[in-house]
């Protein structure tokens, strides 16, 4: 029997196990009404729809998910979320900043500035619609008031928004 076989007969263990895991970080995305997703929130707590990561008190288990959640040691594939992005409709279960639903990356990686200077960090994407993201909306409300080159990247992000239509019959989709 080689080094590579587990067990059970599984060969490239290692692989294995890290698509078990990766299978827990689809749940925790496509299954938010599920008993485990809510005993993972009420223990580590909820970070824009996702539960936390707990550190050093989380489970050896829940620490691992997380790493491949977040990359952290995987070799192959990268990160989980790297790997996935929404397909938008109502914009209800898909968070404006944190969830990949418009080009490669979250918004608040792409505008991390405005992200931090915004009032309305934990919104999803039907609820800024609703605040309005046109030119004097309310999504866009500040902590301070902007630089000029601050404003730039509001001009920037509006533009990207501007052909983002909601269809409202339908509801969000995570696509891997």
């Amino acid at each position: 029997m080689s080094k590579e076989v587990g067990g059970l007969g599984v060969r490239r263990l290692k692989e294995f196990n890290i698509a078990l895991l990766a299978k827990w970080c689809w749940r925790c995305l496509v299954d938010r009404e599920g008993l485990w997703f809510k005993v993972l929130v009420s223990r580590y707590g909820d970070e824009r729809g996702r539960p936390r990561g707990g550190g050093r008190m989380g489970s050896a288990w829940w620490r691992e998910i997380v790493k491949i959640r977040e990359g952290i040691g995987v070799e192959v594939g990268g990160c989980f979320e790297d790997n996935i992005s929404k397909r938008l409709s109502n914009g209800l279960n898909t968070y404006f900043w944190s969830d990949c639903w418009v080009g490669t990356m979250p918004l608040m990686e792409r505008f991390r500035r405005l992200f931090d200077l915004l009032v309305h960090q934990n919104m999803t994407v039907g609820a800024m619609h609703t605040l309005d993201w046109g030119e004097d909306g309310e999504a866009w409300r500040w902590r301070r008031r902007l630089f000029a080159w601050e404003e730039d990247l509001v001009v920037e992000i509006r533009n990207l928004l501007s052909i983002i239509s909601l269809q409202d019959s339908e509801t969000d989709v995570w696509l891997w």
